[in-house]
């Protein structure tokens, strides 16, 4: 099924993951296209994008799986729950809520039947501190009107766009040598989860080994 990967904030710097991702993916034999959020003027302006139906993610359909992909913007620690995701415009962060982001998606033509959504932003998954929820929690719950049918994805780590040996989340803690565990070619993650441990440090695993999903349709 074709997969999309949309950049709220399409600076160099999100362009590059993307263009990462894209290049690691064809060599395992997929195929990724990158959509960006165009700010501009006339009817290409967000709302009249949608009204028009200009939107970048009006193709979409619901066989497909799209990632959005940003930082994770966290108050504490950088293996801590988040509430903002964003990057850098210019030299201001450009941020967006739960609520921001699903009237985004919606403005930028993303179908109300759509369901596999994947928040390709660091620790969009981890639960924070103060409240035991995450982002991808939050934007499912900021969804769920007008999208009764979303699943949305978060991350639970550090995430990585490149492509590499990545290690099985069965083999990812086991401290003996590390140069025997069979290892995956994924995009990676260091999961918050062993962020505290030293002996950890650097050690990568494969993202999709370490995700948390929500369902619309499930109270």
């Amino acid at each position: 099924m074709p997969t999309y990967i949309f950049l709220p904030v399409p600076n160099d710097e999100m362009l590059g993951n993307a263009e990462d991702w894209v290049e690691g993916f064809k060599k395992i034999g997929g195929d990724v296209t990158i959509l960006i959020n165009k700010d501009s003027h006339g009817l290409n302006r967000k709302g009249l994008r949608h009204l028009f139906g200009l939107g970048a993610l009006r193709q979409l359909t619901t066989a497909d799986t799209l990632y959005v992909m940003a930082h994770g913007r966290s108050e504490r620690h950088h293996y801590n729950g988040i509430k903002l995701i964003g990057a850098r415009r210019g030299d201001v962060w450009k941020n967006y809520t739960p609520e921001h982001l699903a009237s985004t998606l919606y403005k930028e033509g993303l179908r109300t039947d759509f369901v596999d959504l994947r928040l390709f932003c660091c620790n969009s998954g981890v639960a924070r501190d103060d409240d035991g929820r995450c982002y991808a929690q939050d934007l499912c719950d900021a969804m769920r009107d007008r999208y009764p049918g979303i699943q949305v994805t978060g991350y639970e780590g550090t995430l990585y766009s490149n492509y590499g040996p990545r290690f099985r989340k069965s083999d990812f803690s086991n401290r003996g040598n590390s140069d025997s565990a069979i290892r995956v070619v994924d995009r990676g993650i260091e999961p918050a989860l062993y962020a505290r441990d030293y002996s950890l440090m650097g050690r990568r695993g494969r993202a999709s080994d370490f995700k948390v999903v929500y369902a619309a349709n499930e109270i």
